[in-house]
């Protein structure tokens, strides 16, 4: 057993044997944690998550066992060194979650339940800090509420393109996201050219060619396309569309989508006409 610490050697002699690592677990996992764990699977797991540079100041032993009838794991740390750390508990969720990760490697699809247990025999007596992680945030009870709902998530796909035409100066990078697998591009010309007549791209973005729209076309010349007469090869048609801007709107009037449908590309020419060539993906 390769250890980095005198410590480290006693402690895992110890823990690695399953009768021993049974009562320790018995006698000083909280009740309700307790409840869950079947002790009687309990099994050594191999790895070790500390990383390179800490390992002689912490150790950390893993077991798997049945933890409310599924696939469970205890991650236990001893801290070696005299002066506890204060955010011991933000490193223990970092072992935790190397513990999923190990679980999923191994090739499940759902996550286990890990609990994390602190194993501390330092000069300050009693333990200074909070083991819970979410008293490490400056605004715990902001915290809490962050990290106990599902996360913000933005679904372009089920917004409408009215919607999107709203969205000022990222309602081109949606609309050009959601429609990226469209096959035919030649509907989305009317509100690309609407939107990019407003100004609200940067100057470089239009200078350079790196604009969302820009590297769609890009991405989807030389592929070819299936023409409306069925047969496939390269498209090379452009279309004309015209920012129909009002003086008295900041922001896009919203097409609707139907009527965006049938607008095609014969459009008389004017100064305020905008050339996008027609979009096809593979």
């Amino acid at each position: 057993m390769n250890t980095s610490h005198p410590h480290d050697a006693i402690f895992k002699q110890f823990m690695s044997d399953p009768a021993t690592a049974r009562d320790f677990l018995d006698i000083h996992l909280p009740p309700g944690l307790r409840g869950l764990c079947d002790l009687s699977s309990l099994r050594l797991e191999p790895g070790c998550f500390i990383e390179p540079d800490l390992r002689a100041f912490y150790s950390d032993i893993l077991y798997a066992l049945r933890a409310d009838g599924r696939p469970g794991y205890i991650s236990c740390v001893v801290e070696h060194q005299s002066r506890p750390e204060k955010l011991m508990a933000f490193r223990l969720i970092r072992y935790c979650l190397a513990a999923m990760q190990q679980h999923l490697r191994q090739g499940h699809d759902r996550l286990p339940l890990v609990i994390p247990l602190l194993f501390y025999h330092g000069t300050a007596s009693p333990y200074p800090y909070s083991t819970h992680w979410l008293d490490l945030f400056e605004q715990p009870e902001v915290a809490a509420l962050l990290y106990s709902q599902p996360f913000p998530l933005v679904d372009v796909t089920v917004l409408s393109g009215d919607d999107i035409m709203k969205h000022r100066r990222i309602a081109l990078l949606e609309l050009v996201r959601k429609h990226i697998r469209q096959r035919d591009m030649l509907e989305l010309a009317e509100p690309i050219g609407f939107l990019l007549s407003l100004g609200l791209c940067s100057t470089e973005a239009r200078a350079s060619g790196r604009h969302p729209s820009s590297r769609t076309a890009t991405s989807c010349q030389g592929r070819g396309s299936q023409n409306h007469s069925g047969n496939h090869g390269p498209d090379r048609t452009g279309i004309a569309a015209v920012a129909p801007l009002s003086a008295d709107s900041r922001f896009p009037k919203p097409y609707p989508e139907k009527q965006m449908k049938k607008r095609r590309a014969r459009i008389e020419p004017s100064p305020a006409v905008l050339f996008i060539p027609r979009l096809t993906a593979g």
